[in-house]
């Protein structure tokens, strides 16, 4: 059986009008000159203003900076969390933030799982990003024949959010 593949942005808006194409055959060639592909070698192939990814990057330092203590903040909130022993001594660790819209001006902000079960709203908003992400797992890991079994039995999961 004949493969066709094409090559597409997930985000389309952080690739910045770079045709998928080209930038999957820029990254092969990225890969065979340095042996192996890491964020690092990336940044470093992308500083020449003639290089394909540099429009990708913030070059601007004290933008760049604040950009990334911004997601240092997010790692910081996403790596709390709270352990909650269950009757029957069920142990399930969760997150203790978890983004979800504010019903007021739909904007987004963490909210601790608390706040989440205890209001309608916000528990379906997890719900529905729990549907996203089994989907796009499912999507992700069909190509692979051998987890196929796995991937079918998480369609009706899906089915069920």
């Amino acid at each position: 059986m004949e493969e066709q593949v094409e090559y597409n942005w997930r985000i389309r808006a952080l690739a910045k009008g770079i045709d998928p194409e080209h930038a999957n055959k820029e990254l092969q060639r990225i890969k065979s000159v340095y042996g192996v592909l890491t964020a690092e070698v990336l940044v470093q192939e992308a500083k020449p203003p003639s290089s394909v990814f540099h429009p990708v990057f913030q070059w601007d330092d004290t933008k760049a900076a604040h950009n990334y203590r911004l997601q240092q903040a997010r790692s910081v909130i996403n790596n709390l969390e709270v352990t909650i022993i269950r009757s029957g001594n069920e142990v399930v660790h969760v997150p203790v933030f978890e983004i979800c819209k504010n019903s007021q001006d739909k904007k987004q902000s963490y909210k601790s799982y608390h706040e989440i079960i205890a209001n309608p709203e916000d528990f379906q908003f997890v719900k529905e990003k729990a549907k996203r992400e089994l989907v796009y797992w499912q999507k992700k890991y069909v190509a692979y024949e051998k987890l196929q079994d796995i991937v079918n039995q998480v369609t009706p999961i899906i089915a069920s959010l």
